[in-house]
C-alpha cells in the first residue's frame, strides 16, 4: 500500500492535506501547485503529481480551476497551506470556494479540529 503525500514529514498536516485534495478533485477541479515561488505543477487530476510537487518549501498555495466540457474555466479559487502548523495547515483560501463548494473543506475541516 502506497503512502498518499509521503514527502511530508508532519502526519497530522498529511493527513488533512490528502483529504482536502481527494475532496478537491471528487469535486471537479483540477489542482495546480505554487511554491510561493513558482508554479510547479499546473491543472492536474493525479494525485501523484500534486503531492509530488507539494511540500518543498515552508508553504503551497493550491490553484483550482474547475471547467466546462470545452474548457472555459467557471470557477477559479486558491487555498494557501502553510506548514508547520498541524491542524492549522489551511492558512486561508478564496471565499467563492467555500460559498460554492463546502464540501471540499468538510473532512479536512473536521480532522483539523481534533488537533486544535
Amino acid at each position: 500500500m502506497t503512502i498518499k503525500f509521503a514527502n511530508h514529514k508532519n502526519e497530522v498536516e498529511r493527513q488533512i492535506i490528502v483529504l482536502l485534495v481527494e475532496d478537491c478533485l471528487a469535486a471537479g477541479y483540477t489542482l495546480g501547485v505554487n511554491d510561493g515561488e513558482e508554479t510547479t505543477l499546473e491543472d492536474s487530476t493525479d494525485e501523484e503529481k500534486i503531492f509530488a510537487a507539494m511540500s518543498t518549501t515552508d508553504e503551497d498555495f493550491l490553484i483550482l480551476n474547475k471547467r466546462d466540457s470545452a474548457g472555459e474555466i467557471l470557477q477559479k479559487g486558491w487555498l494557501r497551506l502553510v506548514y508547520g502548523n498541524d491542524g492549522d495547515v489551511i492558512s486561508n483560501y478564496t471565499c467563492n470556494l467555500e460559498d460554492n463548494d463546502p464540501v471540499i473543506f468538510e473532512r479536512a475541516n473536521e480532522l483539523a479540529e481534533r488537533f486544535q
